[in-house]
């Protein structure tokens, strides 16, 4: 699971260093979790939230979970930041976003339809934006 998750997390790290705003860098991993799950044939999901659901009575496997979603957290809560939200701010983004992502991941993968996925990343990168344009106003 850790394996996983640390791929991925370090995915999401390059598409946040690499994205010129939040909005585009919320619709990359949209698209990117889009293209892994429809390569996988519907299989792959969240390297963390499968082993979640399965095993999370383990206190071990829990935190391991835990210590997985608080990197991703961090590394979009930061680029947050970074964009000049404040901290608060960009922290309950970031559990917005990642949630947001993950339970349209889970959508999509039991309906076989990735519609969901891109859906929810463009309305993500809209509040994300909205959010950004009210700090600046």
């Amino acid at each position: 699971m850790s394996l996983g998750a640390t791929d991925l997390g370090q995915v999401i790290d390059a598409v946040l260093e690499h994205a010129p705003d939040p909005a585009s860098a919320i619709r990359t991993m949209g698209d990117l979790l889009t293209a892994r799950l429809e390569s996988s044939g519907f299989l792959d999901g969240c390297p963390i939230a499968s082993v979640a659901l399965d095993v999370a009575d383990s206190p071990t496997v829990r935190s391991a979970c835990d210590s997985g979603y608080a990197g991703w957290l961090a590394s979009i809560t930061d680029h947050l930041t970074q964009a000049g939200l404040a901290e608060a701010t960009a922290a309950e983004l970031a559990v917005l976003v990642l949630s947001g992502l993950e339970g349209a991941l889970l959508l999509a993968r039991t309906r076989q339809d990735t519609a969901p996925l891109v859906q929810v990343a463009n309305r993500l990168a809209a509040v994300v934006t909205q959010e950004i344009q009210e700090l600046c106003a």
